[in-house]
This record gives C-alpha cells, sequence and structure tokens, in this order.
C-alpha cells in the first residue's frame, strides 16, 4: 500500500509526495521548495543527479527562499533537521556558489556534530564563531578552523607552530598540526600546502572477474584473498601526471581493511603494485575479519567523462556514488607512491 505524507512548502502550501520513491504530487513547486523535498527519499544515485539539476536552477531568489528556511529548521535544534541542513549546505558548496557563511556559523553554533568539509564554505562569521568556541572545545574549533583554510587562518597556524597557544594541553597534537584534518600542511615558510590532488574524476567498474593476478596473494592484515583494480595507465599520466611504467596499473586491495585504514601501496617496475609493509603496523583490524568469507577478483576501472568537484566525497556516507580518483579522499583511501616523491589518493 502506497503512503502519502503532507508537508508545508515556503509559500504556506501543502505538497503531497509519496514515501516510497519520492514521487511529487500536487501542484509545480518552486525550486527551492523541491530541494527540500529532495533530501527525505532514500538517496540514490539518480536523485544524487536530480539534486544537481535543482541546484543549477536555483537562482539568488531562490536561495534567499531556502535560506530562510535552513535557518528555521538551524533553530529548531532539532537533530533530525539540522541533519538535512547539513547534507543541503553540502550540496550547495558542490554545485551553487552561494554565500553559506551566516547558516554555516548559525548551524556550529547549535551543534559540533557537522560534517567537518562544510566548513570550508565558511567565511567571516564562521571564523568568528570557531575562535569563541576554541577555548572550551578546541578540538572542533581547529579542525573547522583548518577546513575553512583562508590566508587569515594560515597566518594564524604559523604563529601557533612558533608558540603554543596556552590551552594546548586540551589538544590531541600541537594546534598547527589541525591542519591535516583538512588535507593541508604548512611549508618551512608559513605557506599553505595541499596534500590532495584537486584533478578529480569518479570511477565506473565493471562487475568482478576472474583475478588474472595471483589468487593466492592475501592480505597481510586479515590474510583474505585480494580485490584487484586494473586502471589505464594513460589515465593516470594525462590526469594527474603520475608516470607508470606499463600500460595498465593492477591496484591491489582487501574489502575489508581499507574499511578501516588507509592502504598505501609502492608502484613496481613491473607487475601489480605491492602493498606496503608500512600497512603491517598501522592495521589493527577486529577479530571476525578473519572468519569472513574470502571474496577477492578484478574490478576494471573508468573514468567518468567529466571532472567532479576535489571535494565530492569528502563527507563520509553521504552519496551513493563516491568512488574516485583524485580530489579528497574520504575515509578510505589508497595512498599509491611512486618513490620518491609521488603520492595520490583513490576514495573507494
Amino acid at each position: 500500500m502506497v503512503s502519502w505524507i503532507d508537508v508545508q512548502t515556503l509559500d504556506g502550501g501543502v505538497v503531497r509526495f509519496r514515501s516510497d520513491d519520492g514521487e511529487l504530487m500536487g501542484k509545480e513547486e518552486s525550486v527551492s521548495s523541491k530541494i527540500l523535498m529532495a533530501y527525505f527519499p532514500a538517496e540514490t544515485a539518480e536523485s544524487v543527479k536530480s539534486k544537481r539539476e535543482l541546484f543549477n536552477a536555483l537562482d539568488s531568489y531562490e536561495f534567499e527562499s531556502l535560506k530562510a528556511r535552513l535557518e528555521t529548521m538551524i533553530e529548531s535544534g532539532d537533530e533530525s533537521q539540522t541533519t538535512v541542513v547539513e547534507s543541503i549546505l553540502s550540496d550547495l558548496l558542490l554545485y551553487a556558489p552561494f554565500d553559506l557563511d551566516p547558516l554555516i556559523s548559525k548551524l556550529i553554533s547549535i551543534t559540533e556534530f557537522v560534517g567537518y568539509s562544510i566548513l570550508r564554505g565558511g567565511a567571516r562569521y564562521t571564523k568568528e564563531e570557531l575562535y569563541r568556541q576554541l577555548p572550551t572545545n578546541p578540538n572542533f574549533a581547529l579542525i573547522g578552523l583548518a577546513w575553512v583554510g583562508d590566508e587569515e587562518t594560515v597566518d594564524q597556524f604559523s604563529k601557533w607552530r612558533a608558540a603554543s597557544p596556552i590551552w594546548a594541553e586540551k589538544l590531541h597534537c600541537p594546534a598547527y598540526q589541525y591542519s591535516y584534518e583538512a588535507g593541508w600542511e604548512l611549508t618551512p615558510d608559513n605557506r599553505k600546502r595541499e596534500l590532495f590532488f584537486r584533478t578529480c574524476f569518479g570511477l565506473r567498474r565493471s562487475p568482478p572477474t576472474e583475478s588474472a593476478v595471483d589468487p593466492s596473494e592475501k592480505c597481510a592484515s586479515c590474510h583474505r584473498a585480494l580485490f584487484y583494480l586494473n586502471v589505464k595507465s594513460v589515465l593516470l599520466e594525462t590526469a594527474f601526471r603520475i608516470p607508470v611504467p606499463s600500460a595498465e596499473l593492477i591496484i591491489p586491495f582487501c574489502d575489508l581493511c581499507t574499511r578501516i585504514s588507509e592502504t598505501v601501496l609502492e608502484i613496481q617496475p613491473s607487475g601489480p603494485a605491492k602493498i606496503s609493509v608500512e600497512n603491517l603496523t598501522t592495521t589493527q583490524v577486529p577479530d571476525w575479519f578473519f572468519s569472513a568469507d574470502d571474496a577477492g577478483g578484478s574490478l576494471d576501472v573508468f573514468l567518468d567523462e567529466d571532472a567532479r568537484d576535489p571535494f565530492y566525497a569528502a563527507q563520509s556516507f553521504s552519496r551513493s556514488t563516491c568512488s574516485q580518483l583524485g580530489g579528497f579522499p574520504t575515509w578510505l583511501a589508497i595512498v599509491l607512491r611512486n618513490p620518491p616523491v609521488s603520492k595520490f589518493l583513490i576514495s573507494l
């Protein structure tokens, strides 16, 4: 039996939608109303595409209308509403060039349970709120400031490197090192150096096939069969300027251990990349990993035709299609090393 929910719109009207697939019923609504409605159904690849189209249609008038509704949702303090606000802000940063600083500052004044990556859209008001929280909630405030990452913030981080702040005993590490949470570091001359490629392409794959490499090779951490990504080297050389000695780069990975830790790989002169022994000292796996069923196989990887925003996958669990080459990695990452200096990241 199909169920229906009536939701009040910004103009005081009512929109009825189906709870199973989000199909809108009734009169045609404004773009801002449709955006709000788009966050009720479960997210699929198709709904992500639909949201992108809605944001592309958002003009300044519609944005002001949407902004007013989002402010009301934030002020409610209801976690279910602030979570929707966070998702909308995340997508606005990707698809619509509007000033989100007032909304972001208001949101973090209500709750600290937000995806840090949305703070990259912060500016004056967001920084003021984060500095206000610094004495009482320094870990959250420093990560937030790192994500803002503007010239003023970089200068402040360099000052903290020169002289540790008085509240440093509350920190997990020196204050200036919180920049790593946002994917950058201070250079010796106090400049900002990003630690990821801004070039970014989504990944598409074929179904798993029988592996063309040694099926007896096991994950060193959980001792299960490995998967292998097959990436055309020309893609890496053209898009990322990563020299690869063979026509195809074969990347081994464990489908379980990469869920809890990044995997460091070393590119070989020939044959598949090798999982670095560095992983043995950094990856601690749960006991149940050892008894999980073996999987393994090969995955042929293709790049999307169009580049995507480098922060598309920065919010963990926020996309149904977030695998990518380049960009800021989400909580899963494979680090490819081409000694002595080259690195890039695959988010899966």
